[in-house]
């Protein structure tokens, strides 16, 4: 689990592995176009109530702090990655799920008595959560011309996922020529009180936002997803393709 303490700032933005004593790690993409969370630590459960205790306890150690509105307050967004292996096809690629606790925005009515590290900390919630949907607005307004290309403009669209760190880990989210389909569900919290309306209609207008048409997905051939291949393909195709009067040259 990875706990995201500042959000927007791709020079200063707190990143820790929640499961490996929260210890930082870096987001760097390979030469595929594939993030990678270099550093992190990966648990193998092998039963429910494991994988159940792993979440309970990086839950535990997250980052929050309490606020006038919320004892509790969550102090950063907070990503579960949980990746799944098919072991009757070797050669699958890994099934990945994402689970993103947002923290939740704060107005300046909310913030007006906080401190100011409590006051940098919303800045950098507030603008992160700008980014993501800047960027999940952009995958819409791509998948609209996907869609229905005759019906759109056709201006260049930008999707700043590399503004935040955690739409860099999310990239695979925007992206429109994927090497694997790619399904988003938003889940938003509301509260009953009348008192919160205002902020029940805000996280709603936010989510509304979020909506975005299902494109139809461009299937790949196997051959052009070399990242997928295991060692004995990537061997046959060296075997197959790569001369070896070129290793002979390197030796000269």
């Amino acid at each position: 689990m990875c706990d995201f303490r500042d959000g927007y700032s791709c020079l200063v933005a707190n990143i820790v592995d929640l499961l490996d004593n929260c210890r930082g790690f870096s987001i760097m993409e390979d030469s595929f176009g594939t993030m990678q969370l270099v550093g992190v630590q990966e648990k193998c459960p092998s039963s429910e109530d494991e994988f159940l205790s792993l979440i309970r306890t990086s839950s535990l150690l997250r980052s929050s702090a309490p606020t006038a509105k919320n004892d509790q307050s969550s102090r950063s967004h907070a990503v579960y990655r949980i990746r799944t292996v098919n072991k009757l096809d070797p050669e699958a690629l890994d099934g990945e799920l994402f689970l993103v606790d947002l923290a939740g925005s704060e107005g300046s009515q909310d913030s007006k008595n906080h401190s100011a590290e409590r006051l940098v900390e919303t800045k950098d919630i507030n603008t992160s959560l700008s980014i993501l949907k800047d960027c999940i607005r952009g995958r819409t307004i791509l998948g609209l011309q996907e869609l229905k290309p005759n019906a759109c403009t056709k201006k260049s669209t930008h999707i700043p996922w590399r503004s935040s760190k955690l739409t860099q880990v999310l990239k695979h989210v925007f992206e429109t020529q994927g090497e694997r389909a790619c399904k988003t569900v938003v889940v938003a919290c509301v509260a009953p009180s009348i008192v919160d309306s205002a902020h029940s209609k805000n996280t709603l207008r936010y989510a509304e936002m979020l909506k975005a048409p299902v494109p139809k997905m461009k299937t790949q051939k196997d051959t052009v997803i070399p990242s997928s291949w295991t060692n004995e393909r990537v061997k046959k195709w060296i075997t197959e393709n790569v001369s070896n009067n070129i290793f002979s040259e390197c030796v000269h």
